[in-house]
Order: C-alpha cells, then sequence, then structure tokens
C-alpha cells in the first residue's frame, strides 16, 4: 500500500513539473512579442499545390479568351452598311425584274426602313449642329434676316478697311486701247473703285490715243513702251496692280467686269501678299 503510494506520489510530481515547464514557454513567447496582443492571429502560409496552379492558369487563359473575344465581336458598321444597301438593291432589282404583290411590297417595307433611319439620323445631326457651337454654321454665319445684315455689314467693312490698306502699298495699271467699247464701259467702274479705296490709276495705251471719255476720267496716261509685252498683256482692257515697294505685279482682271465682281479678285488676288507680309486676315 505505502509502494503505490510513493508510486503515485512520484508519477504526480513528474506531471505537475512538464505543466510548470509547458506553461513558462507559452508565456515567455507572449512577453518576447507582447506588441501584438492578446487576440494577434496569423493566417497560415498556404501553398500552392499543382491543382491550384492549374486552376489559376485556366481562369486566366479564359479571361484573355473572353477580352479577345469582345475585340473580335465589336461591330463593323462599314460591312453592316455595305450589306443593307445591297440587300436594299436586291429587293428594288427584285420588285422591277419580278413586280409581284410581295416583291414589291417587300421593297416597299425595306425603303420605308431606310427612310426611317434617313429621318432618325437627320434629327439627331440637327440636335447635334444645335448643341455644339463649334460645328453650327450659324454662329460665324448666321443666315436668319435680321442677323445676316449684321454679319455683311461686318465683312464690308472689314473688306473696306482692307483695300485702304492695299491702297497704301499698291497702283493700279489700266490697259486699254483706242476705239475699245469695253474699255470705255470699264474705265466708270475702275475709276468709282479706285476712288472708294484710295487707289493712284495709271493708264497705258495699247495702241495709239486714249479715248476721250477715258482721258477725262484719268489725269496719269502713259504709251505703251514694251510694258504690255512685258506683263503679258495682249488685249485689251486689262487691270494690273503693281507695287514698286516689292516690285510686284499682281493681274486683277482680263476684260471688264462689275464693280463687285472687281472688288472680290482684288480680296482674293492680294489678300494672300498681305497675310504674307504679316498683315491680318479680313477676308
Amino acid at each position: 500500500m505505502v509502494s503505490h503510494f510513493k508510486f503515485y506520489a512520484r508519477t504526480s510530481c513528474i506531471c505537475l513539473a512538464f505543466l510548470f515547464f509547458t506553461t513558462q514557454g507559452v508565456e515567455g513567447s507572449f512577453y518576447q512579442d507582447k506588441a501584438r496582443g492578446w487576440f494577434w492571429y496569423e493566417d497560415p502560409e498556404v501553398e500552392m499545390g499543382d491543382d491550384v496552379q492549374e486552376v489559376t492558369q485556366t481562369q486566366k487563359d479564359q479571361n484573355e479568351k473572353s477580352v479577345q473575344t469582345e475585340v473580335t465581336t465589336a461591330p463593323n458598321y462599314g460591312e453592316q452598311l455595305q450589306k443593307y444597301k445591297k440587300t436594299l438593291e436586291d429587293k428594288k432589282a427584285k420588285a422591277l425584274m419580278s413586280p409581284t404583290y410581295s416583291h414589291v411590297k417587300d421593297y416597299m417595307t425595306a425603303q420605308k426602313d431606310m427612310s426611317d433611319r434617313a429621318s432618325l439620323f437627320s434629327e439627331q445631326w440637327q440636335r447635334v449642329v444645335i448643341t455644339t457651337p463649334a460645328l453650327n454654321p450659324e454662329v460665324k454665319n448666321p443666315t436668319s434676316h435680321y442677323i445676316s445684315h449684321v454679319k455683311k455689314d461686318e465683312d464690308r467693312m472689314a473688306r473696306q478697311a482692307a483695300l485702304a490698306r492695299m491702297a497704301k502699298t499698291y497702283g493700279l495699271f489700266l490697259f486699254v486701247s483706242n476705239n475699245c467699247s469695253y474699255c470705255k464701259a470699264f474705265a466708270p467702274v475702275v475709276k468709282t473703285f479706285a476712288e472708294a479705296h484710295g487707289f493712284e490709276v495709271i493708264v497705258i495705251s495699247l495702241q495709239g490715243s486714249v479715248d476721250a471719255d477715258i482721258e477725262s476720267l484719268f489725269p496719269s496716261i502713259w504709251k505703251n513702251n514694251g510694258m504690255a509685252e512685258t506683263f503679258g498683256i495682249q488685249s485689251a482692257p486689262a487691270l494690273m496692280a503693281y507695287s514698286a515697294k516689292d516690285d510686284d505685279l499682281i493681274p486683277i482682271t482680263y476684260g471688264a467686269t462689275s464693280l463687285d465682281t472687281l472688288e472680290t479678285n482684288v480680296m482674293a488676288l492680294m489678300q494672300p501678299q498681305e497675310k504674307d507680309d504679316g498683315g491680318e486676315n479680313y477676308a
């Protein structure tokens, strides 16, 4: 009985000692890393097996295929339009060549669909123009009657300013010939234009004397001393703009023309010269 008691006592002491050292190890771990706190939890590292890696790679391949499918399945509107037009033409040809009730009705239905699409396109176009100033020509060139005259007045004033500035650099050579009815009719137009914008005009007679009607309009009349040949003038009337400063000759018109056309020609032909010189564009 005593021996059994000693055996149990010894065994109990050994167990208590083992528990003591085990507890010390746990407590030591906490005190060594107490910043983690009581509730620190770390996920265990999971090693991906071959099966998991294969699934991941398969998913990646499927995603790439999905993206490629979206790109390749994007609608090709150009091809759709060509097919639509061809279908309409085929229905039209069938209705013309075989005008049965069903063929004509089929073509009329297709034509109505095209008309509806065109109407919708036109409506959307108008909405875009109204809501997008950069695409609205009415912003810079109004067509309303009560507004368009304002634009015309602005253009006229800008044109007059540009022509007056040109007159400071350029003079006009009017080539005429004797007994030329067109020269007599054109001379007053040139006179009006020159006085309106300040151009100096020199009349050059291709042959002989100048008609009295023309001579009464322009005091400066020169005889042809080879200038007509130099400038390539072969018939009259002809009007040239010349700048002694730049030694620049610009043909304005060959033959008689109206005052409006004369102004338009001068602006169109002389404006680029002004822009090259760094002037403003008044066109």
